[in-house]
């Protein structure tokens, strides 16, 4: 009896270290990915071909691994283009190509934490 229970919990221990393994890997796989906006030539066709375009040229760069999960946002309105995950190659690959104008790393704008009223001259707002 004691043989069996012993087992389990060998089994249930071996298991637990093989999720948090492969936890680990995982995020340190998402580690060195850095969130870049990606600026490409007008596209006068419709929001869902812009998209599909823009997966296109992402599946370039990355090789099929896995597109779709490093693609954070479609610009379909103010311009074409689009944010992604991606390494320090993969943003030179990206920016090599005819239909990038640009990859610019995300930025991230605070608001300003300071003492309330301080830009305007005054201890307090009210």
């Amino acid at each position: 009896m004691a043989t069996s229970s012993c087992s389990k919990w060998l089994i249930f221990l071996f298991s637990m270290m093989f999720i948090v393994a492969t936890s680990f890997k995982e995020a340190a796989a998402t580690y060195d990915k850095k969130v870049y906006i990606v600026y490409l030539e007008p596209n006068p066709e419709g929001v869902q071909e812009r998209e599909k375009q823009h997966l296109n040229i992402l599946q370039k760069v990355v090789g099929g691994r896995s597109e779709a999960d490093r693609l954070i946002y479609h610009y379909t309105v103010t311009f074409n283009g689009f944010a992604a995950r991606l390494t320090d190659k993969e943003r030179d690959k990206l920016a090599g190509l005819k239909e990038v104008l640009n990859v610019a790393p995300e930025k991230i704008y605070h608001l300003d934490e300071g003492v309330p009223g301080s830009s305007l001259g005054t201890k307090t707002l009210f």
